[in-house]
């Protein structure tokens, strides 16, 4: 239930109409729309979908963003569209903004790497209790910057003083 009532209420916020609002606007109905083709227990809270692409993408405005529609960072495997990153890694390429949404929330509930997020949304589904900060302390593997966990806490922070 609480799960629902925080969608509501970012759905139901007023946010200013700006560049970063269309951001959040896209990205919001993406996961909603993945979300709504799901079981309820792999429901992925809106608020860290957001926070991560507002992130890894700086709001849309990234290369791989810009160039390749991908929000959240994640590398190309073999055969698969990609752009070269200035490092050499290969990132991954995909049509829209949906798809690269599609693909992150597939990641984090298939991906053997990602066992302890599962693992806390299904307790936190379970308990009717859905603390996001305690699912972002479980991904450690998602990215190699010691304060990435501290910086996402923060971007979701300030996405909920913006909609309060």
């Amino acid at each position: 239930m609480k799960h629902i009532c925080a969608t509501l209420l970012l759905l139901c916020s007023p946010l200013n109409v700006d560049s970063d609002t269309k951001f959040i606007d896209e990205v919001k109905s993406c996961a909603l729309q993945y979300n709504s083709m799901i079981d309820e227990i792999d429901r992925i809270p809106i608020i860290l979908v957001l926070a991560q692409a507002i992130h890894e993408s700086d709001w849309g405005k990234s290369r791989f963003a810009r160039e390749g529609n991908n929000l959240f960072g994640i590398r190309a495997l073999e055969g698969e569209d990609f752009i070269r990153a200035k490092s050499g890694r290969k990132v991954k390429s995909y049509l829209t903004w949906c798809e690269s949404v599609n693909d992150y929330m597939e990641l984090l509930l298939t991906s053997y790497h990602y066992e302890k997020f599962q693992k806390e949304l299904e307790n936190q589904w379970f308990n009717d209790e859905i603390d996001v900060n305690k699912l972002v302390d479980t991904l450690d593997l998602y990215a190699e910057d010691v304060y990435y966990k501290d910086k996402i806490k923060d971007v979701i922070k300030s996405i909920e003083r913006r909609i309060k």
